[in-house]
């Protein structure tokens, strides 16, 4: 192997090292959300869902205006999350009054605020860790609802560490750039299908066996690139756009599962759908884009020549780490 060829794979398997070394026991974290509804003067009826996270409930609240408080009246667990139904009476409207999640800035979790006035009118907006407190709107702007679903898209992406190794993947069997590009727009292009249908309705996939088979998918690829790297024939390096855009059609209900979780909003369906998929793409560009800006800087800068037994190491890496998540997750199917 020449010696920049060495350096590539040092690279690719130091990121990855330093990756499931922080990743193999995460979880994605979901955003919370807070439904405020009028139902009268002054009057609202307010859900509180958070997330749990390690089966612990964040110790998180939502506090509008001067302190006004949420009176509980009911809670209650739904799938991976608390339900906590309130009921809100304030002296003045609601519209201009300040709005913040107390202790949020210590967590990684967003929040989505959605408002739905007497009159109809619905305003949906996001609250951030890095600025916990916002003055609720008092109009609606389609705006808002694309900035909102699109930074979720972006956050989805670049945490969902099972979709980023599924691409790393990729790039470890790809060597031309025309190549690389051609494979990163058959994956967009399957997983933008599958999740416009799944979030639609028309086509309905259940998301545990989903994110199973997404975990044995990047399983395959570890494999392949082993069997490259060993000189065998492998139809996966030979044609990985198409391995891309079969395998991205499955990760396209991956990134609905996670969006029906969210849910999208009714008066802004198709804005927060198309915000949502640009930003996961935005945020796949940014993954590729760092990875090859690494490449390029290291090939530069450094100088090393790997032994040949190394080379096999990232998708050892892959494969293991995909391994791991595909167990934990068929374990969770047959214990549910």
């Amino acid at each position: 192997m020449d010696r920049s060829g060495a350096i590539i794979k040092w690279i690719w398997t130091t990121v990855l090292m330093v990756v499931v070394t922080s990743i193999g026991y995460s979880h994605e974290v979901r955003p919370a959300y807070l439904e405020i509804k009028e139902v009268g003067d002054y009057n609202y009826r307010v859900i509180w869902k958070v997330p749990l996270l390690n089966q612990r409930v964040p110790d998180i609240q939502p506090i509008i205006g001067d302190g006004h408080n949420l009176t509980s009246y009911n809670q209650k667990r739904e799938m991976e999350a608390l339900m906590d139904y309130k009921d809100l009476v304030l002296s003045e409207d609601i519209g201009g009054l300040s709005l913040r999640v107390t202790n949020l800035e210590k967590t990684l979790i967003d929040v989505i605020v959605r408002l739905e006035r007497a009159n109809g009118e619905i305003h949906t907006f996001l609250i951030q860790p890095s600025d916990p407190e916002v003055i609720i709107p008092t109009s609606s702007s389609p705006w808002q609802v694309a900035k909102t679903f699109g930074i979720l898209g972006v956050e989805h992406i670049l945490l969902g560490w099972d979709h980023l190794l599924f691409v790393f993947g990729l790039m470890l069997l790809i060597r031309k750039r025309r190549l690389l590009i051609t494979t990163i727009t058959a994956f967009t292009i399957a997983h933008s299908i599958t999740l416009i249908f799944a979030s639609l309705g028309i086509l309905r996939l259940p998301s545990a066996p989903v994110e199973t088979v997404i975990a044995l998918s990047i399983v395959f690829l570890g494999r392949e690139y082993i069997l490259m790297q060993r000189g065998e024939r492998s139809m996966t390096a030979e044609r990985p756009w198409l391995v891309a855009f079969i395998f991205g059609l499955l990760h396209g209900c991956g990134f609905a599962g996670a969006l029906a979780s969210i849910g999208l909003p009714n008066h802004a369906v198709l804005t927060s759908l198309l915000s949502f998929n640009v930003g996961v793409e935005i945020g796949q560009l940014i993954f590729v884009a760092s990875l090859l800006l690494l490449y390029f800087l290291v090939i530069r800068l450094m100088k090393i020549k790997m032994p040949r037994w190394a080379v096999e190491i990232p998708g050892y890496a892959i494969g293991g780490m995909a391994s791991f998540w595909f167990i934990t997750r068929l374990l969770d199917i047959v214990a549910f």
